[in-house]
C-alpha cells in the first residue's frame, strides 16, 4: 500500500532527504570502520616488527632466549587482541 502523497510533492521531498541522510550515514560508518581497521592493522604490524627485530637481536646474542620468549609471548597476545578486535568491526 502506498502512502498518499500531498499534492505539493513535498513527501516525495522527505524521501529524498531521509534517503540521502541514510546513504551519507552508511558511507560514514563504513569510513570509519576502514580507518579503525586500519589502525589496529598497524598496531598489529608495529608488534610484528617488534617481535622480528628483536628475534634478529636474540641470534646476534644481545638478548638471551628467557628475555625474548617473555616479551614474545607478551607481543603476541597483543596481537590476538587486535585481530580480536579486526574481527569485531
Amino acid at each position: 500500500m502506498e502512502a498518499p502523497q500531498s499534492a505539493d510533492g513535498k513527501d516525495d521531498e522527505v524521501l529524498s532527504w531521509v534517503v540521502d541522510a541514510l546513504r551519507a550515514s552508511h558511507a560514514d560508518a563504513k569510513q570509519y570502520r576502514q580507518e579503525a581497521i586500519s589502525r589496529i592493522q598497524a598496531e598489529y604490524d608495529r608488534f610484528q616488527h617488534r617481535i622480528d627485530a628483536m628475534y634478529i637481536d636474540k641470534i646476534d646474542g644481545r638478548i638471551n632466549v628467557e628475555f625474548f620468549d617473555r616479551k614474545a609471548a607478551e607481543w603476541r597476545e597483543v596481537q590476538q587482541e587486535c585481530l580480536a578486535n579486526i574481527s569485531e568491526h
